[in-house]
């Protein structure tokens, strides 16, 4: 039976509550769904992509940044089931951060597990920032694949002044002034929110719907962050992984601005501390900055 839920924000009972265990079952065929809404094989021909969109090929896996689909219907059902966080409207969810950190290889077939925590709070005034935590393993094995961290930010949820414990202190870093060392420009196509709501497991319909996207502020239906978050991964891939899938180790990344899907979006990289790279994703039409984020590789070819 379900706690009563509290009437206002109460970080003792929010902190650390967690989901039960719960499974994903992974296929090839959703992996290459995803794949191919993130831009890959745009260019059918382009036999270097078939890793990530064709089964039959001998290095076929699955892109690092899919970790990200994995937890993304259940994070709403995490918030609504703890009894320290009062009732709101999901409408006034968004979607602020994204970091992955991948310790092995996704496999892409079977049944893997996964677990969310809410890890860390923090008032900001108009809202609060919930992080989440979630840990994926595989099933087989019981090994821990990868660590995906969500942070959301709900608007008009009062936070009572709560501060950062942990987690939501790791900083992302600020896009730098100088110029990039390395960019690319990709263009959206104008159904890609179609795909992705397929191959990203999210069928929020902000962006599919223009009603519920006017609701929302918007003219059109937006693209999915995670979208552009993937987005980001196969750029800094095509551009420093020389082939090696298994390169990535820790992508974070804010979202700041929305994307509507037809619009171009400029890749943009610097050199950061070591094997990791800073990257903004910059919309070409409105001239708006719309992610930044940092990555890092185990072998970064710069």
């Amino acid at each position: 039976m379900q706690a009563e839920k509290s009437q206002t924000l109460l970080p003792e009972k929010v902190i650390g509550y967690k989901s039960q265990m719960m499974e994903f079952p992974i296929n090839s065929k959703d992996t290459i769904i995803y794949a191919l809404a993130i831009g890959f094989n745009e260019d059918q021909m382009n036999k270097d992509h078939f890793k990530f969109t064709y089964e039959l090929n001998d290095d076929f896996g699955v892109f690092p940044t899919y970790v990200s689909v994995i937890p993304i219907n259940s994070l709403a059902d995490l918030l609504g089931s703890c009894p320290g966080i009062p009732e709101f409207n999901l409408m006034s969810l968004l979607h602020g951060e994204e970091w992955v950190e991948i310790l092995k290889p996704i496999p892409t077939s079977g049944t893997l597990l996964y677990q969310s925590e809410i890890a860390d709070l923090e008032d900001k005034g108009k809202g609060t920032v919930i992080c989440i935590q979630v840990r994926i393993y595989n099933k087989e094995d019981k090994s821990l694949l990868a660590i995906v961290t969500s942070n959301l930010f709900v608007r008009g949820l009062k936070g009572n002044g709560v501060k950062s414990r942990g987690p939501l202190k790791a900083a992302i870093p600020k896009t730098p002034k100088s110029e990039p060392f390395k960019s690319v420009t990709f263009k959206t196509y104008p159904n890609q929110a179609l795909y992705y709501r397929i191959g990203g497991n999210d069928a929020n319909p902000l962006h599919v719907d223009p009603d519920m996207a006017a609701m929302g502020g918007f003219d059109k239906p937006i693209l999915h962050g995670l979208c552009t978050f993937g987005m980001a991964g196969k750029a800094a891939y095509e551009l420093f992984c020389e082939g090696d899938k298994d390169s990535f180790t820790i992508f974070k990344a804010r979202m700041t601005s929305h994307v509507i899907p037809g619009e171009s979006l400029t890749f943009r990289f610097w050199k950061g501390e070591g094997n990791t790279l800073i990257v903004s994703v910059k919309n070409v039409e409105r001239g708006t900055e719309v992610m930044v984020g940092e990555i890092k590789l185990k072998n970064a070819k710069f």
